[in-house]
C-alpha cells in the first residue's frame, strides 16, 4: 500500500493539479466557508482530495473548504438529523438510494445550473438522477462491476472466456482441483453479497422491488438467480459465507481463486501484492443468464448540498473545480480503474493519460483500466436502486425510479440472509425467495 500512495503522490504532482501553479496570477471573487463531508476515506482519495482543496483555495484566497473525513455509517449519522433538521448542511457525500429520499423531503439544495453550466450532453449515461425534474446529486465517479479471469489457467485447460451462466459452471468447475477455485462470491450477511446477489436477480430478468418500491422477490426470477449462486458456490472457496468485500481480492490476488468479480479495485491490488500475475490476468464482462438479460452493474456516487447551505455559491463552484477536467482525472487514477469518470469529457481526458502514462500501475495495466472506463460508460450499464422496476425478463430500461426502499434491503440484509438460507440452512431456491419476500413485506409495514 505505501507502494502505492508514493505513486499516487506522484500523480497528483504530475497531472496535476496544475491549478496549483496558476493560484498566484488568479485571484477568484468566491469568499467564505463551507464544510465538505466526505465519504471518500481511502488514504489516495484523501491525497488528492486534500490537494485539490489547497489548489481551490489558493486561486480563491478568501474561501475556505473544511474537509471532513467519515464512513458510510458515521456519515448517514451525521447528516440525516441536521438535514431534517433543517441545520445549514454543505457538500456531503450521498448514496444513490438516499438521493431520493432526502429530495423528496426537501432537505437537498437542486444542482440544475451547475449541470447546465458543465453541459447536460457531457454527463455519461445513467450517471444523473433526476427527482422531480431536478438534479439533486452530483455523479462525481463511477464504478461497475467486472470479471477477472486467470487467462493463463483458461489456456491451460484449453477453456474459453466464459460469456454465458452455464459456461461460467463449467469452467469453474474444470478449474477447481489441486486446492484452486475456480471462482469466489461474497456469502456473508453483508452488502457485498446483497450487491452480488441483485446483480443476478437482474441478471436473471427479476427485481428486487416493482417501479411501485414493493418487493418483488418470490419469482421465477429470483429463483433462478439462487440457484445459480448455489451452483457456482460449489466451486467457491470454504468459509465463503463470511466473505465480505475484500475476501474476494484476496482470494485472487493470492492464486486461491481463477475467477472473481469485482469493481476496478483489484487492477490496483494486484500491481501491489501480485505482480507475478500482471500478465496472467484479464479483465471481461461479467457472464449474463443464458436466457436472461445482456447487463452489467454499473453505478455513480454522489455529491450533495444541503437545502440550507449558506454559501451555495462556493459550494457550487467547487464542485465544479473538484469534478471536471484534470482534477476529475486526477481523483480518478488515484484508483486506476476502480474509479471511472461521470463525464465524457474527463473520459477522453483519461484515456489520453493512460495511453501516454510512463507510471508503472498505469503503464502495465491500461488495457484493463481502459476497459473499466468503456465497460462503467457502456450501453448495458445498470443500478436497480436507481431504476425500480427497470428489468423486465429479457429487457432493462433505465426509467430513473429510485429504489428509496433499497436502503432497507442492505439495511436488514433481505438479500444476503436470502442466500445463507440456502447455503447455510439447505433451503430451496423457491422457498428461500418466498421467505425474503415475507421478511421484506415485514419490514416495510414495520416502518409504516
Amino acid at each position: 500500500m505505501k507502494k502505492l500512495i508514493g505513486l499516487f503522490l506522484t500523480l497528483v504532482l504530475l497531472l496535476g493539479l496544475s491549478a496549483t501553479v496558476a493560484a498566484a496570477e488568479t485571484t477568484g471573487a468566491l469568499s467564505g466557508t463551507i464544510t465538505f463531508l466526505s465519504g471518500e476515506t481511502d488514504e489516495e482519495q484523501v491525497l488528492v482530495t486534500r490537494a485539490a482543496i489547497a489548489a481551490f483555495e489558493a486561486q480563491n484566497p478568501n474561501a475556505k473548504i473544511e474537509l471532513v473525513l467519515a464512513g458510510m455509517d458515521d456519515r448517514e449519522e451525521s447528516i440525516m438529523a441536521d438535514l431534517y433538521a433543517g441545520a445549514p448542511v454543505d457538500l456531503i457525500t450521498v448514496d444513490v438510494e438516499s438521493i431520493g429520499t432526502y429530495a423528496n423531503a426537501g432537505i437537498l439544495y437542486p444542482l440544475d445550473d451547475l449541470i447546465a453550466d458543465i453541459g447536460a450532453e457531457d454527463f455519461i449515461q445513467g450517471s444523473r438522477l433526476i427527482v422531480n425534474g431536478h438534479d439533486y446529486g452530483f455523479p462525481y465517479a463511477g464504478c461497475s462491476m467486472m470479471m477477472y479471469v486467470r487467462k493463463d489457467m483458461l489456456d491451460a485447460a484449453g477453456l474459453a472466456v466464459p460469456k454465458t451462466w452455464s459456461e461460467l459452471l463449467t469452467v469453474a468447475k474444470a478449474l477447481t482441483k489441486d486446492g484452486l477455485y475456480g471462482c469466489c462470491l461474497p456469502a456473508g450477511q453483508n452488502n457485498a453479497t446483497t450487491l452480488w446477489m441483485n446483480m443476478f436477480i437482474n441478471m436473471a430478468g427479476g427485481n428486487v422491488c416493482g417501479a411501485d418500491l414493493q418487493p418483488t422477490l418470490n419469482t421465477p426470477y429470483v429463483e433462478k438467480a439462487l440457484t445459480f449462486y448455489r451452483d457456482l458456490a460449489q466451486y467457491c472457496p470454504e468459509g465463503i459465507t463470511s466473505y465480505g468485500y475484500g475476501d474476494q481480492i484476496t482470494a485472487f490476488c493470492s492464486g486461491n481463486s481463477a475467477i472473481t468479480f469485482y469493481q476496478g479495485r483489484v487492477i490496483a491490488r494486484v500491481f501491489s501484492e501480485a505482480p507475478d500475475l500482471l500478465d496472467k490476468y484479464e479483465v471481461y464482462e461479467i457472464p449474463t443468464a443464458d436466457d436472461g438479460v445482456p447487463l452489467q452493474f454499473a453505478s455513480f456516487n454522489y455529491y450533495a448540498l444541503g437545502a440550507n447551505t449558506q454559501n451555495p455559491d462556493l459550494a457550487k463552484a467547487f464542485l465544479k473545480f473538484l469534478c471536471t477536467g484534470e482534477n476529475a482525472a486526477t481523483f480518478a487514477l488515484s484508483a486506476p480503474g476502480h474509479i471511472t469518470p461521470s463525464l465524457y469529457s474527463v473520459k477522453t481526458l483519461l484515456t489520453d493519460i493512460v495511453k501516454t502514462s510512463q507510471e508503472p500501475i498505469i503503464q502495465q495495466s491500461a488495457d484493463k483500466i481502459l476497459f473499466s472506463f468503456d465497460h462503467a460508460a457502456g450501453d448495458k450499464g445498470f443500478n436497480e436502486s436507481a431504476n425500480a422496476g427497470g428489468v423486465a425478463a429479457t429487457a432493462f430500461t433505465r426509467n430513473g425510479i429510485i429504489n428509496t426502499n433499497y436502503a432497507y434491503v442492505r439495511q436488514y440484509n433481505i438479500l444476503s440472509e436470502m442466500v445463507q438460507q440456502v447455503l447455510v440452512n439447505h433451503m430451496t431456491p423457491a422457498d428461500a425467495a418466498a421467505a425474503a419476500q415475507a421478511r421484506f413485506e415485514e419490514v416495510l409495514k414495520d416502518l409504516e
